[in-house]
């Protein structure tokens, strides 16, 4: 759910632009990518089953940068039962 700004989502075939009050629902399993718009956004994430949750816990501590900590991102998403992938199917070859 956006609260406020603009999220560019995409997902393989389809790409979306939500604004505040919008969401997006991706089934678990899905590749995917978002970038916040030029004036940045802020969002709530709902995730079902919990779990994965652990992992925005530890990027914050960590205090993850994306691209130059992409390893460390990646690793600790492994730890919490996910993964990073370059996927060239979605939008924008992302």
């Amino acid at each position: 759910m956006i609260l406020d700004g603009e999220v560019t989502f995409d997902l393989p075939g389809a790409r979306c632009v939500c604004g505040p009050m919008q969401a997006v629902r991706i089934p678990r399993g899905t590749p995917h990518a978002f970038r916040a718009g030029p004036a940045g956004a802020r969002g709530l994430t709902f995730l079902t089953p919990g779990g994965f949750e652990g992992f925005f816990v530890e990027a914050a501590a960590e205090g993850f940068r994306l691209p130059a900590d992409l390893d460390r991102v990646a690793a600790a998403a492994a730890r919490h039962g996910s993964r990073f992938v370059a996927d060239v199917s979605l939008p924008g070859g992302r």
